[in-house]
C-alpha cells in the first residue's frame, strides 16, 4: 500500500515544481524575452519602416540624410537589443533587418554646358595722325594770359671722355684730325677747316704724303715766349703757341705737345679760335658770321692784308667746307675798321 502510491512528500515537491514552472513560462511571455515577444516587435518595426517610406514619397523636399537619420532611430528604438536588459545576454541571428535602397526623389538637373567665349580680334587703328610741331611765337605772356608757355632751357653741351695721347696722334687725314678737335673744344668744324685751308692750303698734300712722320711725336719743343716765329700747318706764332700750350695739354691728358706734330698744332689753333671769338654759347656745330668774323679778324692780325680781305676768304671756306650760305658780304659792317677786330654789328 505504501509503495505503490508517492509518497506525500514527492507530490509536494512534484506541485512547486510545476508552479515554479508554470510563473517562470508567464513571466517568459510577459517580460518581453519571449520569441512570441520579438515576433510581435518585428512585425511592428516593419510597419513603421513601410510608412516611413511612404511620407518619404509623399514629401519630396526630405534628403536622403534626413531619411537615413529617421529609419535608424527607429530601429534603434525598436530594435530587439534596445529592449534587452543590459544584464542579460541574448544571442540573435542577422539582428539588422537588410533595408531596401531608398531612391533619390529629386529631379536631375542638366549639367550646365561650357559655351566658349568669343575669340577677341585685335584691330590694329589705321591712318594714325600724329600732332606735328608748332613753333610757338617769341612774345611776352600779358597779364591777361591764362595759359603759360615753359621755355625749354638749351641744356649744356656733354663733357667729351678726356683724350689721352699716344705718341702717334690720332687721325689718318686732317678731316678726322678736325673731327676730334672740334669735340675736345667745342668748336664748328668749318671754322677750324677755313682756317687750316687759308694758311696752309698749298702745302697741305706735302704733309698728307708724310702723314705717319708728320704726326708722330718726336720730342718736345724748346721755350717759344716772345717768339713771333711762325710755326706748324697752322702757322701760329711761337709766343702765342708757348702759352696755350698747358691749357690745352690738360684737355689731352697732360702729356708733352710739340707744335710740329699735324694734331697737336690744329689742337692747339682750334682753342686759340674759340677764345678770341668771344663766343661763350654751346653750339658747337655751327657760329653766326659775327663769331667768325671776329675769329679770323683776330686770328689773320685783321682782315685787310694788301689786296687780300683775310676774314672775307676764311668766310668763303667756312661756306663751303659746312655747305651754308653766310653772307660774307657784311663782314665790313659786322667789324670795327680800326684793325681791332670789335664786334659793331649782327
Amino acid at each position: 500500500m505504501g509503495g505503490s502510491k508517492l509518497s506525500f512528500k514527492l507530490k509536494i515537491i512534484l506541485s512547486l515544481s510545476g508552479a515554479l514552472f508554470l510563473s517562470y513560462f508567464l513571466y517568459r511571455l510577459g517580460d518581453g524575452t519571449s520569441p512570441f515577444f520579438y515576433k510581435n516587435k518585428l512585425l511592428a518595426l516593419k510597419d513603421q519602416i513601410i510608412a516611413s517610406l511612404n511620407f518619404v514619397r509623399k514629401n519630396k523636399s526630405q534628403t536622403n540624410k534626413s531619411l537615413e537619420t529617421e529609419i535608424k532611430t527607429v530601429y534603434q528604438q525598436n530594435s530587439p537589443l534596445a529592449l534587452i536588459s543590459p544584464t542579460k545576454t541574448v544571442k540573435l541571428i542577422n539582428p539588422s533587418p537588410t533595408l531596401a535602397p531608398v531612391k533619390n526623389h529629386y529631379p536631375q538637373l542638366p549639367t550646365p554646358s561650357l559655351t566658349p567665349l568669343p575669340t577677341l580680334t585685335l584691330v590694329s587703328p589705321t591712318n594714325i595722325i600724329y600732332p606735328t610741331e608748332v613753333d610757338l611765337p617769341n612774345v611776352l605772356p600779358t597779364s591777361s594770359s591764362i595759359a603759360q608757355v615753359n621755355t625749354i632751357k638749351p641744356t649744356k653741351p656733354p663733357k667729351p671722355t678726356p683724350l689721352i695721347l699716344q705718341t702717334v696722334r690720332p687721325g689718318k687725314n686732317f678731316d678726322e684730325v678736325v673731327e676730334s678737335v672740334s669735340q675736345i673744344i667745342c668748336i664748328p668744324k668749318a671754322m677750324v677747316r677755313a682756317v687750316l685751308q687759308e694758311e696752309y692750303g698749298p702745302w697741305l698734300k706735302k704733309i698728307e704724303a708724310d702723314w705717319t712722320n708728320k704726326n708722330t711725336y718726336h720730342g718736345h719743343d724748346p721755350d717759344y715766349t716772345g717768339s713771333t716765329q711762325i710755326m706748324g700747318v697752322m702757322q701760329m706764332m711761337g709766343d702765342t703757341w708757348q702759352k696755350i700750350k698747358p691749357v690745352v695739354a690738360a684737355k689731352v691728358g697732360g702729356v708733352d705737345l710739340s707744335i710740329n706734330v699735324t694734331y697737336d698744332a690744329i689742337l692747339g689753333a682750334a682753342y686759340h679760335l674759340w677764345n678770341i671769338s668771344t663766343y661763350r654759347g654751346k653750339d658747337c656745330q655751327d657760329w653766326s658770321l659775327q663769331y667768325i668774323a671776329k675769329a679770323a679778324c683776330k686770328y689773320g692780325g685783321g682782315c685787310i692784308a694788301g689786296s687780300r680781305n683775310y676774314c672775307l676768304e676764311v668766310c668763303n671756306y667756312y661756306n663751303q667746307f659746312s655747305r651754308q650760305h653766310k653772307n660774307c658780304s657784311q663782314i665790313s659792317k659786322i667789324l670795327s675798321s680800326d684793325g681791332k677786330c670789335n664786334i659793331i654789328g649782327k
